[in-house]
């Protein structure tokens, strides 16, 4: 076992995932050693918690296989209890790099390195099986993903499968008032995999219906911004759409505790943590029918919707704008947070699986 502090090399980078995760774990218990693609400073180096390591040559696969011998030596002379990595193809295959006879390895896998299509090729399926093979723990954000990696070896034994909990302290969220105009807010990027054209066409829909009585506003930015613009001008939709661009996480929860209705349209995904916090501050939850929401949307509390489908979607939304749901959702919402979906949960299970691995 080892002794005072556990070391942990960890892999991972300048992204709130990771970032809440060693700021939240007990720095009695581990001492973080960070090894990051990122340039910039980390939230993490400011804090102070850890001493950074910062590499931008880890950038691609194929500059992490290069310095596979300087990966093997850094972790030899910090001598680690743990090796982590956040991100099966990127962070996680530097992680499985770096790892020496004796040493463990955990990994999660957060979602696109397993699901995304194009990491399909060749190439990837090899790295993904490196990785996943000198795993001796994976965790996996979904149920759906915990499927893909098992399909693709006998894993099955090494996965642990839970969502990465949103942090802070959330009041219990008050019903909403009726007003003039139904606010719906959306924050997923502005990319093919998130589908938020879907979510356009439907308001579209509910516009073309003779129904004015809504507000769309759309947070985040992204390749397809433009496109998305455009098609608010083309369906004359300006005084119904919003965008605001990349906002803060504070912006965001403000945005969450102020709409009706909370939309994410992507075709694939992890337990979404803005799901999430869309339940523990109270807008209702409309979003696509994929394996990563379906453990969520429970009793009318919030819909699913046919993947890909803005007649569905729009059909949903005009239920909530009739009343056609449980109407005290936002309490049955925010308890089932509270109980399982926190920031401290995944702590837990993190120090669980660190604790099996070294004794």
């Amino acid at each position: 076992m080892a002794k005072n502090k556990i070391k942990i090399l960890w892999f991972a980078d300048n992204t709130s995932h990771s970032n809440d995760l060693i700021l939240n774990l007990d720095n009695k218990k581990y001492k973080i050693h960070l090894v990051s693609f990122a340039e910039r400073a980390s939230e993490v180096e400011a804090a102070g918690f850890t001493r950074l390591i910062r590499n931008k040559w880890l950038g691609q696969a194929g500059s992490i296989f290069v310095k596979s011998n300087f990966l093997k030596k850094l972790s030899a002379e910090i001598e680690p209890d743990i090796i982590y990595g956040s991100y099966v193809i990127g962070h996680g295959y530097a992680a499985a790099m770096a790892k020496n006879p004796g040493q463990k390895l955990v990994v999660s896998a957060l979602g696109s390195d397993i699901l995304v299509k194009r990491r399909l090729t060749p190439y990837y399926s090899y790295v993904k099986k490196y990785t996943l093979e000198k795993a001796d723990k994976i965790h996996s954000f979904s149920k759906q993903i915990s499927e893909m990696i098992d399909t693709a070896g006998d894993y099955q034994n090494k996965i642990s499968t839970f969502p990465m909990g949103i942090k802070g302290e959330f009041s219990k969220p008050k019903p909403r008032k009726k007003r003039e105009k139904f606010l719906i807010y959306t924050n997923r990027w502005h990319r093919h995999i998130y589908d938020n054209i879907t979510i356009l066409k439907s308001v579209r829909k509910i516009f073309e219906s003779g129904n004015h009585h809504f507000k769309l506003i759309m947070a985040g930015e992204g390749p397809l911004t433009e496109d998305y613009k455009n098609f608010v001008i083309q369906h004359h939709l300006k005084n119904h759409v919003e965008f605001i661009g990349k906002v803060s996480y504070e912006k965001n929860l403000e945005m969450m505790r102020n709409a009706d209705v909370y939309i994410s349209a992507s075709f694939s995904d992890g337990t979404s943590r803005s799901l999430l916090e869309t339940m523990a501050c109270g807008a209702f939850p409309v979003v696509s029918n994929i394996e990563a929401n379906k453990p969520w949307i429970k009793n009318d509390c919030g819909y699913l919707f046919e993947v890909g489908s803005s007649a569905d979607l729009a059909k949903k939304l005009e239920n909530y704008m009739q009343n056609k749901f449980i109407a005290e959702y936002y309490l049955h919402n925010y308890n089932m947070i509270n109980s399982e979906g926190l920031l401290k949960h995944t702590i837990e299970k993190f120090d669980k699986i660190f604790k099996e691995l070294i004794d």
